[in-house]
């Protein structure tokens, strides 16, 4: 039996009340987690996840089922200079952890980010281990520019032996060869239905994702919804701060005076769990009003687009090169601007699809990660 070390934002659902942390990165980290034991390996995970509430916290050691998960120490004052000493016990946890706990024949998963890939890069100098960097974003590439640092953060990645890509671009761009590396999309899991579809004569559009003042995803679904008639209502779920929601709520209104106070658009809150998988059930077609900028979008991949398949929904989205190349792309419909107009001309040619009828995608796309970790 293989042992694994993962690290990054990892967060049980038991301990959701106690610890902080971003919410595709922690389903996405639950997905893996729960894909390496199911391959017959042994798992540790080390969460860098912050406690909620507390001004110093200690180290936190807690089993759920088969996976032994060690939460970090640190201090959850705000302010940047105890951003700084939080920062310091987590790397030295983190360093204390790689060079202690990980042995010669062990693995070690690392959920990439800027800060922690370019400190276990100048730790590989010192021992030799096996590391698998995960890559579900090349934040450099960001949403509004270029980073002047992200030719350093590319080479701390390509450091690393093994790597799980959230797109098939990545790897490319960065010279990888196809033997290191395994493509995840998103999480891969088929809920169960209880809910049927809403059955009142409209189409139902939902954007599930967070509620923000930078990449604007959420307010760009409420812009869009005004370009669609009465035959559709669109919803927002998701998270965000509350000025972010307050200005969205403010939106939302706006639109429907438009067209005579008709329900067209509607805030339905933060939803996880079981309460969003039947929510996203009851509806017809999923948006991902995504930033396409070219750098940014083709170094990443909205995660709601692989829930919106698992839930039998018809997937819109803005067009990148990486995300075109999909071999699922053909069953989406893609947008050729970040404009509302252009993104309901889309929704508008969206059909909607059968029940189950992205099973067999979903089913092979598990798979791979599977054999990945069982060789």
């Amino acid at each position: 039996m293989s042992k694994y070390h993962y690290i990054g934002w990892y967060i049980s659902p038991l301990l959701e009340n106690e610890y902080t942390g971003n919410v595709p990165g922690k389903l996405k980290m639950r997905y893996i987690a729960k894909k390496i034991v199911e391959s017959g390996n042994q798992l540790t995970v080390l969460s860098l996840a912050e406690k909620k509430g507390e001004f110093f916290y200690s180290k936190k050691v807690h089993v759920e089922g088969d996976i032994k998960i060690i939460y970090t120490g640190g201090c959850g004052r705000k302010g940047k200079i105890w951003r700084f000493i939080n920062e310091g016990m987590k790397k030295i946890q983190f360093c204390f952890y790689i060079l202690k706990e990980c042995k010669k024949d062990d693995t070690i998963i690392l959920y990439h980010s800027v800060t922690y890939t370019k400190l276990l890069a100048r730790l590989k100098h010192f021992f030799n281990r096996k590391v698998v960097c995960e890559v579900e974003e090349i934040y450099g590439y960001s949403a509004i520019e270029d980073k002047v640092w992200v030719n350093k953060e590319i080479e701390a990645i390509k450091k690393m032996d093994l790597f799980i890509f959230v797109n098939a671009g990545i790897p490319k761009l960065l010279g990888i060869d196809q033997s290191k590396y395994v493509v995840s999309y998103g999480v891969c899991n088929i809920p169960e239905r209880q809910n049927e579809r809403f059955d009142d004569g409209k189409i139902h559009v939902v954007y599930a994702g967070t509620v923000e003042n930078r990449k604007l995803g959420a307010m760009t679904a409420v812009e869009t919804a005004q370009y669609l008639s009465e035959e559709y209502v669109v919803h927002i779920i998701g998270f965000g701060k509350q000025d972010a929601i307050n200005s969205l709520q403010a939106e939302i209104q706006k639109v429907n005076q438009s067209v005579g106070n008709h329900a067209l658009v509607q805030y339905d809150g933060y939803k996880s769990g079981e309460e969003l998988d039947q929510f996203l059930f009851q509806c017809h077609i999923g948006l991902s009003s995504n930033v396409m900028r070219p750098n940014f979008a083709n170094n990443s991949f909205p995660s709601k687009v692989i829930t919106y398949m698992c839930h039998d929904l018809s997937v819109v989205l803005g067009y990148a090169d990486a995300f075109y190349s999909v071999p699922e792309a053909k069953k989406w419909t893609f947008y050729m601007s970040h404009d509302p107009h252009a993104i309901a001309e889309a929704i508008v040619r969206a059909p909607v699809v059968r029940k189950g009828y992205y099973k067999d995608d979903i089913r092979r796309l598990d798979l791979s990660l599977n054999k990945f970790f069982k060789q």
